[in-house]
């Protein structure tokens, strides 16, 4: 389970590792390393088994710099070395991280994924809609899913009303044709648009 950053002391890192690799069936996946909290090369730290693979919280002393490697222990509690030489990681003073790792690739450069800044706001209260703060970066605004938007208040216009094909008749019989002052082509254009209903007709 990972920390949230109010559970985490000043001056400790937090690493969630996580390491691809599959083992055969009996075998699990260990860690050793020069500090306390990796066993001072001698007392393995078991790492749990997920569908991502080998996983395991550690919370170190920040700024330190580490040496460690993976194992495989075997059902005989034997220990397999990974390959390679050690694997060194100079560790930030504080925050919480993820590090993905791969066997035997002990000379990889490892990215720590910073994780400190990740809130989760509960779901059965808000929807989340990302916009744009004063200073660019991007946060999360609560929006109500039970209150109607400040459009559907502000309307004020009629209510719908669906209009079925025979009433366009009875609006065209309303409307007054004024001709007064219209001669020749435009006189004809103004009758032959009262006379015929059909567009394809005018």
């Amino acid at each position: 389970e990972m920390r949230t950053p109010s559970h985490r002391e000043h001056g400790k890192v937090v690493l969630h590792v996580l390491l691809a690799y599959q083992v055969k069936f009996g075998e699990h996946i260990a860690i050793l390393g020069s500090s306390e909290e990796l066993g001072v090369w001698k007392n393995p730290v078991k790492l749990s088994w997920t569908t991502d693979g080998w996983v395991s919280d550690l919370e170190l002393k920040g700024g330190e710099t580490v040496e460690y490697k993976f194992v495989t222990v075997t059902s005989q509690n034997k220990i397999k070395w990974e390959a390679g030489c050690n694997r060194v990681l100079k560790l930030p003073m504080e925050g919480e991280y993820k590090m993905i790792c791969h066997w035997n690739v002990t000379k990889e450069a490892v990215s720590l994924i910073a994780l400190s800044d990740v809130v989760t706001l509960p779901q059965e209260e808000f929807t989340q809609e990302a916009v744009a703060s004063s200073n660019g970066s991007m946060v999360d605004a609560p929006v109500s899913v039970n209150e109607p938007s400040s459009f559907v208040q502000e309307w004020q216009g009629n209510d719908v009303q669906f209009m079925s094909s025979n009433q366009h008749s009875a609006r065209e019989t309303e409307r007054r044709w004024n001709t007064d002052g219209l001669l020749g082509v435009a006189l004809k254009l103004v009758e032959g648009d009262k006379v015929s209903r059909n567009w394809r007709r005018k």
